[in-house]
């Protein structure tokens, strides 16, 4: 056993301790849940937001390359300065967090809702520009600026394969426009580097190409593709620039969320983490204990007669009081034919008998189905707590 198998151990045991798992649960059962990473994930997340801090400085990248680091960060190596000037002027809102394409749908709609709200009744149509940009061919990658109708304010193209500094080169063209007090992008990267006023040589000359802005301009982040109708404009404007149709297959949320995030401390833990998950976590209308019934469930830990013979053999009985079978957890839960005939869920239980159905079922993140799942187990505790009363073993064993 190595260190760092020992240490991911102990990671383990801290978190099911947390979330009231027993210490026999399975490794990949509690994977499954998405709410813990590993050593070496940790490791990973932490060299990476190591190299990004070090690449955007010139002290930096020297220190990278007298260690013999040859990495290449997210934009390109050649980074300027933005002017004092222009940097005073940028209002540049912090990045929302939990805003996962497929993860955090409510969040990115609730997003929306409020950047909608904030656009119509702070701004007129012809001071919010929206900025995207897309791979065209031979290299190079189309810019373009539009407001909320889709109409093209200004547009050009570079040479350049890494999408994060198109998009800072499109955030610089709305930033010529004399009437631009907002600039709503999809692109976190691009945002952040204004944010730490280093941007690409390519988007620097851009936007002190021209004269600088007198007035302060908000920079705001919008998911993409989440129906903000100026945003939804951009991105088909870009699109017909390079003669491409606009498609969900070409032009991958998920990926640019990747790419947006992979850079950052959180973002690789969060990648990690959200790759792994395959069951919800418990919905918020549910209580504490209820969510811990839950997770029981899911990672297929809560108290059954078989388990408890399992550990037990001469003191309890792993038969099905009902029917003879032996009472798994699956059995207690939906398999018994007498629940049939007392349970309140009848339909759940004969759609979880189905194949593959009971697995669906714990990846729903569903609240009406989550609390369907818990009154399925705490009926079956109910049940086993009868029977170890009526046979005179004492409940406290059970616990």
């Amino acid at each position: 056993l190595t260190e760092k198998d020992a240490i991911d151990r102990i990671i383990r045991c801290v978190y099911k301790k947390a979330l009231h798992l027993p210490p026999s649960t399975e490794t990949k059962r509690l994977e499954k849940l998405g709410l813990h990473n590993t050593l070496s994930e940790i490791i990973e997340a932490q060299r990476i937001a190591h190299y990004e801090r070090l690449s955007m400085t010139t002290a930096g990248r020297t220190i990278l390359t007298s260690l013999g680091i040859n990495y290449h960060p997210t934009g390109q190596s050649t980074r300027g300065l933005l002017p004092k000037e222009l940097r005073e002027q940028l209002q540049i809102s912090p990045l929302p967090r939990h805003m996962h394409p497929v993860h955090d749908t409510g969040r990115r709609m609730a997003r929306v809702k409020a950047l909608e709200n904030t656009l119509q009744q702070g701004y007129d149509d012809s001071e919010v520009t929206y900025v995207d940009a897309a791979s065209a061919d031979r290299g190079r990658m189309a810019l373009a600026v539009t407001n909320r109708s889709g109409q093209i304010l200004t547009a050009g193209s570079m040479y350049t394969s890494n999408s994060a500094e198109a998009e800072e080169a499109a955030i610089a063209l709305a930033l010529t426009l004399s009437t631009t007090k907002v600039i709503v992008s999809d692109s976190q990267m691009a945002i952040r580097q204004y944010m730490r006023g280093q941007i690409s040589d390519k988007a620097l000359k851009i936007a002190t190409g021209h004269r600088l802005i007198d007035h302060p301009v908000r920079i705001l982040w919008s998911p993409a593709h989440a129906s903000l109708p100026g945003n939804e404009s951009v991105h088909s404007a870009a699109r017909a620039l390079t003669h491409r149709a606009s498609t969900p297959s070409e032009h991958s949320t998920f990926a640019s969320w990747n790419h947006d995030n992979l850079y950052t401390f959180k973002g690789v833990l969060d990648h990690y983490r959200v790759e792994r998950r395959a069951y919800p976590e418990a919905h918020s209308t549910l209580s504490k204990a209820e969510s811990t019934i839950l997770r029981q469930v899911q990672t297929e830990t809560f108290l059954n007669p078989a388990q408890l013979h399992s550990w037990y053999p001469d003191t309890y009985d792993p038969s099905c009081r009902n029917c003879g079978e032996i009472a798994t957890l699956h059995h207690i839960l939906w398999g018994c034919p007498e629940l049939l005939l007392h349970s309140k869920n009848k339909e759940f239980i004969k759609q979880a008998r189905q194949p593959g159905a009971w697995e669906s079922f714990l990846r729903d993140p569903d609240p009406k189905t989550q609390k369907i799942l818990v009154q399925l187990a705490s009926d079956a505790a109910g049940n086993i707590a009868s029977r170890l009363s009526t046979e005179g073993i004492a409940s406290s064993r059970v616990s």
